[in-house]
């Protein structure tokens, strides 16, 4: 049989071969970690990149709002000075108080020629601002039965959301 040193060489040769494989696997395993990690490294710098154009964008969409929402301010102000129309901000939002009596006459809801001149510029003015909801509201005076003023209430500020709707607004 094979002497001692033999088989003693053999278990050396033996253990070195699977030390040199398992430095083999490890030098590999390094490898894949390492090219992982830049894959990784990338994948983070693409996202912090979309992340940054995306706020970008924000603030550019941030800003056209504002100027938007001033142009409109702006126009509404003007109408408000040339057409002694009430405007102010509340909880609601910007209010504009068109005077009933230039709007309709008595008792009625069909607009008078005058109101749709003003309801043109103020259409003009709120082109701008289609992203903003509109709360229109028709109100009367207190003669009459509350039932019947009611209806009319409602009937002029239809009145108003259709004229304007007419004029490029969007019927939302």
């Amino acid at each position: 049989g094979p002497s001692g040193k033999t088989v003693d060489m053999a278990y050396v040769a033996k253990r070195t071969a699977q030390r040199a494989e398992i430095e083999a696997d490890t030098t590999s395993l390094r490898r894949e970690q390492q090219r992982l990690t830049k894959e990784q490294q990338a994948q983070n710098r693409a996202a912090q990149e979309e992340l940054v154009r995306t706020q970008q964008l924000l603030a550019q969409e941030r800003a056209a709002r504002q100027q938007a929402d001033m142009r409109t301010r702006e126009a509404l102000a003007s109408l408000s000075t040339a057409h002694a129309l009430s405007l102010k901000d509340d909880e609601r939002g910007t209010v504009l108080t068109l005077p009933g009596n230039v709007m309709f006459a008595s008792g009625k809801s069909q607009l008078r020629p005058g109101a749709q001149k003003q309801l043109d510029e103020i259409a003009m003015a709120l082109k701008d601002d289609q992203d903003h909801q509109i709360l229109i509201e028709g109100h009367t005076d207190s003669k009459g039965k509350d039932e019947r003023n009611q209806q009319l209430s409602q009937a002029r500020a239809e009145a108003v959301r259709t004229y304007l709707i007419t004029r490029g607004l969007d019927e939302q």
